[in-house]
């Protein structure tokens, strides 16, 4: 079972998944971390704290540089919602995403390797071996 608790650092928010901290950037209606999709594994959404988003990045540098597992940004919620936002110019999309959507299959792909499974509409963490 993963650890996972919303605390504020110096005055500014972090997420924290076994004890590492990762920082927030405050969204419109919560607050969003950026973790690497590995740190994720064995995390179920239901544990993500309230107000909370997690945006799964292939990788995150110590400078806090991210590497994006595809254009634009998915964020994933504590209930179980996917949400995928993207830009083109002039234009802003922020979209749920449909079942047979080709990002949403690459997503989904992502999250099954991080030992996430879509079931009905809602994220649950698939059951793993040791």
């Amino acid at each position: 079972m993963r650890r996972v608790e919303a605390v504020f650092k110096h005055g500014k928010p972090c997420l924290v998944i076994d004890g590492r901290a990762y920082p927030v950037d405050e969204g419109d209606e919560c607050y969003i971390a950026v973790v690497p999709i590995n740190a994720l594994k064995g995390l179920r959404l239901y544990e993500l704290p309230e107000g909370f988003q997690v945006l799964p990045v292939k990788s995150l540098s110590r400078g806090g540089v991210s590497t994006p597992l595809f254009p634009g940004r998915v964020l994933v919620s504590g209930g179980g919602s996917l949400t995928y936002e993207y830009w083109e110019v002039p234009k802003y999309y922020r979209v749920f995403l449909p079942v047979d959507d080709y990002v949403f299959n690459l997503v989904v792909r992502a999250a099954e390797q991080a030992g996430f499974k879509l079931v009905e509409g809602a994220w649950t963490r698939t059951a793993c071996g040791p």
